[in-house]
């Protein structure tokens, strides 16, 4: 999913303007024309929501009574994912682009690179570190966190609170095999749906109902596997995935959406975000969770991300920058804070000082840093098509007079990395900033698709 966007006789004034509707201009005529409605926008407060996820959970795992329900930061997370992907799949089958190749293709670039990075250092500290029947054990893990089965792997062993938890560093990987396993089967549930021309937003609901039901059934006779579960934890995605089914123009506006729409979007981000900090402070390990409690954490991101960047508390808190940048490396950092704080665990023999733990944190957030994957296109890529590039811009200054350009800053793109701009200003910009999963088209390439594109819709104009 790759675009470029005009902006015509408007001025952006702040990067909550890039939200607003955005007036498209047809290409030069050789370059064909397209219908970019589709394309999702990019939204700096759903970064900054991740950073407040992550650091939940990193603050819980380094430092738990500062912040005793930190680890519903996992359930921030799953509504977020619901929601982003299913928003990128559910566009895509609205216009008959999506392929299940391109899908998987885009988490494996997503996920892998980090995982087997992490896992590797694991694997490597762990050969000194770790006793025999220890490094076998984190074979297992590793084996599962590779295969993402981490959660059915735990749920034989271990409960997340236990304290036996505390020594096995792969831990956090339960959380990301609930993800991928969702993911193996949603896309398919999705695309079943669109071809029996089923409602996604009923499908999605009705799911999710049936999850949460298995959830709430069993948290008192089996809590280890309710947690662990994806039976059981799928209606948290799914949550998410009912707002963005709610979004589509295909889908009829039903009852409990327009009661939403009737509240301000103020109001709506403000109660989400005080049902997240009522969670961080109430719920703690000793309570049965996910179970009824999980409400907070879950219905609470899906007010903020309903409400829309334009509300204060998106526009001027979570999209405030210090948190987008968070939000940027919150995938790494969740990988790397464990791993760090576990083995010390182990090589301490017990809960390492207070010192040490700062410093991991500091480490984690250091390398996850060094581990965030970039938003645009390989710098081989970028160095060969760099004059065509600069031509091409040139072109369309030239051609449209009244485009107005990004400001790189306001999406926090790497402008080391981020080629197709001018004098530090974004001219376009990947539409699947959404999961920083896509590529940029740029130059030749760029123009190639959008005739290809305008070839296949026979040359209709936007609407």
């Amino acid at each position: 999913m790759k675009a470029l966007r005009y902006t015509a006789h408007k001025q952006l004034s702040a990067p909550h303007e890039l939200d607003n509707p955005i007036a498209v201009l047809a290409p030069p005529a050789s370059a064909g024309s397209v219908n970019l409605s589709h394309h999702p926008k990019y939204r700096p407060d759903i970064d900054g929501l991740r950073a407040i996820a992550v650091l939940a959970v990193v603050l819980f795992h380094a430092f738990p009574a500062l912040i005793p329900g930190g680890f519903i930061g996992v359930d921030i997370f799953f509504v977020i994912s619901g929601f982003l992907i299913t928003s990128i799949i559910a566009r895509e089958l609205e216009h008959g682009k999506f392929t299940f190749a391109r899908f998987y293709a885009r988490r494996i670039k997503r996920i892998f690179p980090a995982l087997l990075l992490v896992m590797a250092a694991c694997l490597a500290f762990a050969w000194f570190a770790l006793f025999p029947d220890e490094l076998k054990q984190l074979g297992l893990h590793l084996a599962g966190g590779a295969g993402f089965v981490s959660n059915l792997v735990l749920w034989q062993e271990v409960g997340y609170f236990d304290r036996g938890a505390d020594t096995k560093p792969l831990l956090h990987l339960w959380s990301l095999a609930i993800e991928e396993q969702f993911y193996i089967v949603w896309p398919v549930v999705l695309l079943l749906a669109s071809r029996l021309r089923l409602n996604l937003l009923l499908v999605s609901a009705g799911l999710a109902l049936l999850s949460f039901a298995v959830n709430v059934g069993g948290i008192a006779a089996f809590p280890s596997a309710t947690f662990y579960s994806p039976a059981s934890r799928a209606w948290e995605l799914l949550l998410g995935a009912v707002l963005a089914c709610s979004l589509l123009r295909t889908q009829p506006v039903v009852l409990f959406a327009r009661a939403a729409a009737a509240v301000s979007p103020n109001l709506r981000s403000a109660a989400g975000a005080l049902l997240l900090a009522i969670g961080f402070a109430i719920i703690s390990r000793e309570h049965q969770f996910p179970g009824w409690y999980a409400l907070l954490p879950t219905v609470g991101a899906l007010l903020m991300i309903g409400a829309g960047p334009q509300s204060w508390f998106n526009r001027f808190v979570l999209s405030n920058r210090l948190l987008v940048w968070f939000g940027l490396i919150s995938y790494p950092l969740y990988l790397w804070h464990w791993p760090l704080l576990a083995f010390a665990h182990i090589v301490e023999s017990g809960t390492p000082a207070p010192q040490l733990r700062a410093a991991l944190v500091a480490l984690a957030i250091a390398l996850s840093t060094g581990t965030r994957t970039p938003c645009a296109l390989p710098r081989a890529e970028v160095d060969k098509q760099t004059p065509q590039n600069e031509a091409h811009v040139a072109s369309l200054l030239r051609d449209f007079p009244g485009v107005k350009r990004f400001r790189t800053r306001q999406l926090m793109c790497d402008d080391k990395l981020c080629w197709a701009m001018k004098d530090g200003n974004l001219l376009y910009r990947d539409n699947n900033h959404l999961s920083y999963e896509g590529d940029l088209y740029i130059g030749e390439k760029f123009a190639e698709w959008h005739a290809s594109r305008g070839a296949k819709q026979g040359g209709n104009r936007p609407d």
